[in-house]
């Protein structure tokens, strides 16, 4: 069993050495939902879904960048994402389970001393995908080179005909 010392060291661990932390109520999760919303986490994300009584993870968060930022009530659970990236990734899972669902309640997002809004996170979840944009401008480039190869043929199509007549 894992004692009180040890999560407040896991807590300190995740606030000392991750670029975002962000806050999920998911009181409104049953144990069905919880899990799926941690497996899609842990898969998609590469991140874990920590629960921590919110005093041991005030506890933790003391002599971080986010000390003054952990004023949690109720059941909540922290992720972290260690880059800017992985927070693309996990607003996904949070827009799904918190936005769209209504399952789970999105509490706060920090980097470092910097609160990120709701509304920033629901921007950030409903952007696609990077493979998605790279696909489109290929899209992009590819319609505009057809155009104009299009465009020359006709030019030399027509110029032929003139000189034939």
């Amino acid at each position: 069993m894992i004692t009180k010392e040890e999560i407040v060291k896991k807590c300190n661990e995740i606030y000392s050495n991750n670029e975002f932390v962000i806050t999920v109520d998911f009181k409104g999760m049953n144990a069905t939902d919880t899990s799926s919303f941690r497996g899609e986490l842990k898969n998609t994300c590469g991140v874990d879904f920590l629960v921590v009584k919110n005093t041991l993870n005030k506890l933790g968060a003391k002599g971080t960048d986010y000390e003054g930022n952990i004023n949690l009530k109720g059941q909540c659970g922290i992720i972290a994402c260690d880059s800017l990236e992985t927070m693309a990734k996990v607003s996904k899972v949070i827009g799904k389970f918190c936005f769209k669902d209504n399952k789970a309640k999105f509490v706060n997002c920090y980097n470092k001393s910097v609160e990120y809004t709701e509304d920033k996170i629901k921007e950030l979840s409903t952007l696609p995908s990077i493979e998605v944009l790279r696909t489109k401008i290929l899209y992009l480039l590819n319609s505009t080179a057809s155009s104009l190869a299009r465009v020359i043929n006709e030019r030399v199509k027509k110029e032929s005909e003139e000189k034939s007549e």
